[in-house]
């Protein structure tokens, strides 16, 4: 899980990064910039979903166990 916005980068970036050296894991971006568009990039980053702030703690949790393989 990553956030959108970050001091230093955002959560694109870095998942971009992770991919280029590898890393295949399942990943969540939270953000609380919902911009046009946003969902489609981090889609094509590698971003399984996109949770929007405030999170609702049982929209995290569906999401999380979601990537875990427990949704159903």
């Amino acid at each position: 899980m990553a956030d959108y916005r970050m001091p230093d980068a955002d959560g694109l970036e870095l998942i971009v990064g992770l991919r280029k050296r590898g890393w295949s894991g399942r990943a969540l971006l939270i953000t609380g910039f919902p911009e046009s568009g946003l969902h489609a990039k981090a889609a094509s980053a590698g971003y399984e979903r996109v949770l929007e702030k405030p999170l609702v703690d049982a929209a995290l949790v569906r999401a999380v166990d979601g990537l875990l393989g427990r949704d159903g």
